[in-house]
C-alpha cells in the first residue's frame, strides 16, 4: 500500500501550512453596518415634528396621571407618619403609667 502526503496548502497532521491573509474583520464590520444603516436612511422623511409632537402630548396625558401618584403617597405617607407617631406615643404611655411622678399620662 501506497502512503499518500496530505495536501501541501490543508491544516492537516504534517502539513505545510500558510499563514492566511486576516482580513480586517473590524473594517469589514463597520462598512457593512454604514452600509446598512446609511442606505435606508437616504429616502425617508423628516418626521422630527410629528415624533417631538407625540412625545410632548404623550407627557402630558401622563402628567396628571403623576400628579395622583403623587397625591396618593403624600398622604401614604402623612399616615404612616401618624400610625408611627402613634406607636411611640402608645409605648411612652406603657413605659411612663408606672411609678413616674412627672410624667402626666394623656
Amino acid at each position: 500500500m501506497e502512503r499518500r502526503r496530505p495536501a501541501a496548502l490543508t491544516n492537516a497532521l504534517g502539513s505545510a501550512t500558510t499563514v492566511a491573509v486576516k482580513r480586517p474583520r473590524l473594517l469589514v464590520r463597520f462598512a457593512w453596518l454604514a452600509l446598512t444603516v446609511a442606505v435606508p436612511g437616504c429616502d425617508k422623511p423628516n418626521d422630527q415634528p410629528v415624533l417631538q409632537q407625540e412625545a410632548l402630548s404623550a407627557a402630558k396625558d401622563y402628567d396628571h396621571r403623576l400628579d395622583e401618584l403623587q397625591e396618593r403617597f403624600l398622604k401614604l405617607r402623612v399616615a404612616a407618619d401618624r400610625r408611627a407617631l402613634m406607636v411611640v406615643l402608645n409605648n411612652w404611655r406603657l413605659t411612663n403609667s408606672g411609678g413616674c411622678t412627672m410624667c402626666v399620662p394623656v
